[in-house]
């Protein structure tokens, strides 16, 4: 699955395939704020081209599964939807624990037989 996808047409391949998307909401300025590799400014001044938000669209997803924003919630709150939307979704296996951020690692690093996806 790519990490950006900026066309929103090519969502409903994912959808269809299964995939879920999370979008994480953040303005085009405060991305460019945050850019400490200097993409933003390279693409501005024409060293990258095609470049996603400044010389080529981005269109937002219309319906994602997880909706994040980066201005109005700590990292640690999406941390937790992200989280809480896995395990109620299935995807993760809660635990009997009362915390809405608990689930079982163990279980989760070897559901599938492959190699652990945590490092506990």
């Amino acid at each position: 699955m790519e990490l950006i996808q900026p066309y929103g047409g090519r969502l409903v391949d994912l959808v269809a395939h299964g995939e879920e998307q999370v979008f994480v909401d953040t303005p085009l300025q405060v991305c460019e704020e945050r850019d400490v590799k200097g993409f933003y400014a390279r693409a501005r001044a024409g060293e990258l081209k095609g470049f996603t938000g400044v010389d080529d669209p981005y269109e937002p997803p219309v319906a994602p599964e997880i909706l994040l924003s980066t201005q109005n919630t700590s990292p640690e709150e999406n941390a937790r939807r992200i989280v809480n939307y896995l395990v109620d979704q299935g995807f993760v296996p809660r635990t009997q624990s009362h915390s809405p951020m608990s689930f079982d690692l163990e279980a989760l690093d070897h559901a599938d037989g492959a190699q652990p996806l945590i490092e506990t």
